[in-house]
């Protein structure tokens, strides 16, 4: 069993996210972060896709995935992958030359929440902009840490 755990995720199962990297990291560096995401969006029952783009991106920066994994758990939620990412290749190429605010590897990140279905949890404005012109519920945690809309 690897750190995900043997859960597939459902639809059925509560609220679910993708959260971008720069989400990731940033809960990883600063509970506080991670605390006002948990409070702000009731994260607690919720399933988290962590799609192997993320994963590959955190490793690049030197995180550690089980670390972050088991901190996202221990919060109350529930951590399973998104889809692999050559199932999303052709969407995310499509997305890069509909939407120039986006590049790979967010592309990735937003083919594979429009894959699954999820809310985007993200602190990237190019991607928030072409996530929400596609119509996809995004999170930016930046503006609920302001009050901004």
């Amino acid at each position: 069993m690897d750190v995900f755990g043997a859960k597939k995720l459902s639809r059925d199962d509560g609220p679910q996210y993708t959260l971008d990297t720069n989400v990731i990291m940033e809960a990883n560096a600063n509970p506080n972060f991670l605390s006002m995401l948990m409070t702000r969006t009731d994260l607690r029952g919720a399933q988290i896709h962590f799609d192997s783009t993320v994963r590959r991106e955190l490793e690049k920066h030197g995180c550690q995935v089980e670390r972050i994994v088991a901190r996202i758990k221990k919060a109350g939620a529930t951590v399973g992958r998104g889809p692999p990412a050559h199932g999303i290749a052709g969407l995310a190429v499509s997305l890069e030359r509909k939407y120039p605010t986006l590049h790979s590897p967010d592309s990735y990140i937003l083919a594979g929440c429009i894959r699954a279905g999820t809310v985007l949890v993200t602190r990237d404005r190019g991607l928030e902009r072409a996530a929400r012109r596609h119509g996809v519920r995004v999170i930016n945690p930046d503006m609920l840490a302001t009050g901004t809309p």
